[in-house]
């Protein structure tokens, strides 16, 4: 028992040791590790400067948003922590981290905070919004081949438990277990990107638009309504205007999010922290 005590002892005391060689702070371990609590005890104890850097020029707020803790980085933006300070090494601010690992509810809360997506620049010249087309790929109509030529995009194939309507195939109730088979998207459009979670998918097409399907309870699916959409449908409102083409989508258990060609963030749903996040922002 004594040696163990010992033991844990020293590497508590290595650990210690590193996080004061690499200027850490208690507050940006909390926020690394997403604890929500911690880091609002922290900051309401004044002890924490909320944009201290560590050795990587790395703030709280960078840390939260790479490891996609969106509660977190909402506590750090509600007490002023600064948007569009970058790192050392990459010069990513907070909405770059976020984006690069595409935690997409992270992001629409650090542009509700004011975060945008075209600057800062990193040391690559890029900004938020080309750094994730980077990173994912450019938008799907851009490709060199036709519009609706194939072999430029592709068809989604599902299979499961069809039982909350996700698979986008008309299937639904008692139909569970359903074998491969192909979503069905309005002809002559083809799928370019896909999100999904437990019940309900988001497809890009492959002209730019978003459709969705699955479970409507708090209105992820965002035609307006908690309607069941067993099959995919347009999603239309905000990303219908102004013939803006969607990039990038994300879909969580109660919320889903896409980012459009201007670098508009959108979001719908029941997800408490990007309620009020619906773009363009």
């Amino acid at each position: 028992m004594a040696l163990q005590e010992t033991t844990s002892a020293r590497r508590n005391g290595v650990a210690a040791a590193t996080a004061i060689a690499e200027g850490t702070t208690p507050l940006m371990q909390a926020a690394t590790e997403g604890d929500e609590k911690l880091v609002v005890t922290l900051l309401s104890g004044g002890g924490d400067n909320v944009d201290a850097r560590d050795k990587w020029g790395r703030t709280a707020l960078m840390l939260a948003a790479t490891a996609g803790w969106p509660a977190a980085v909402k506590c750090l933006i509600d007490a002023n922590a600064n948007v569009s300070l970058q790192d050392y090494e990459s010069g990513y601010s907070s909405l770059h981290r976020a984006l690069f690992g595409c935690h997409l509810v992270a992001a629409a809360v650090l542009l509700h905070g004011g975060a945008t997506m075209k600057a800062p620049l990193d040391h690559d010249g890029l900004s938020p919004l080309e750094l994730l087309q980077a990173r994912f790929g450019s938008p799907p109509w851009s490709s060199a081949l036709g519009a609706h030529e194939p072999g430029a995009f592709g068809d989604v194939y599902t299979w499961g438990d069809a039982g909350g309507a996700a698979l986008g195939r008309g299937v639904t109730g008692a139909s569970h277990n359903v074998a491969v088979g192909r979503v069905q998207l309005p002809p002559p459009l083809f799928a370019a990107a896909v999100a999904t979670a437990k019940h309900h998918t988001l497809l890009i097409d492959s002209d730019g638009g978003l459709h969705s399907c699955g479970l409507g309870v708090g209105g992820r699916l965002g035609h307006g309504d908690e309607k069941q959409v067993v099959l995919p449908r347009r999603v239309e409102g905000l990303l219908s205007g102004g013939g803006r083409r969607v990039v990038c989508v994300a879909a969580a258990l109660d919320v889903s999010l896409a980012v459009d060609e201007h670098g508009g963030c959108y979001s719908w749903g029941a997800e408490p922290q990007v309620a009020n996040a619906v773009g363009p922002v």
